[in-house]
């Protein structure tokens, strides 16, 4: 755990604009984080659940965020997890268009 690489975590809102469609603004913050392999039980237990968990972050700060970003490349995060007050664990998925 050496926080040796920055991300963003990005919190997406929909808003509707002035013609009544729906747009989405990203607000982002930048975090270090740590880029990790999924745990084969994660890995199985995801696929169990229809989702395909292709990576682990380790960031020092969250706050509830769905998305992050790193080296350029956009993941959705399916689960944040803190044990005690140590670093929260982020399984994410590759985004789907």
């Amino acid at each position: 755990m050496y926080f040796s690489d920055k991300a963003l975590l990005r919190t997406e809102t929909i808003v509707q604009d002035a013609d009544g469609f729906n747009t989405v603004t990203t607000s982002d913050v930048e975090v270090w984080a740590d880029k990790k392999s999924v745990k084969r039980t994660e890995f199985y237990m995801a696929q169990g659940a229809g989702i395909e968990a292709t990576t682990v972050f380790e960031v020092s700060d969250y706050n509830d965020e769905k998305v992050i970003v790193y080296q350029g490349k956009v993941y959705d995060i399916i689960r944040a997890y803190q044990d005690g007050s140590g670093p929260y664990e982020l399984t994410c998925s590759d985004r789907r268009v």
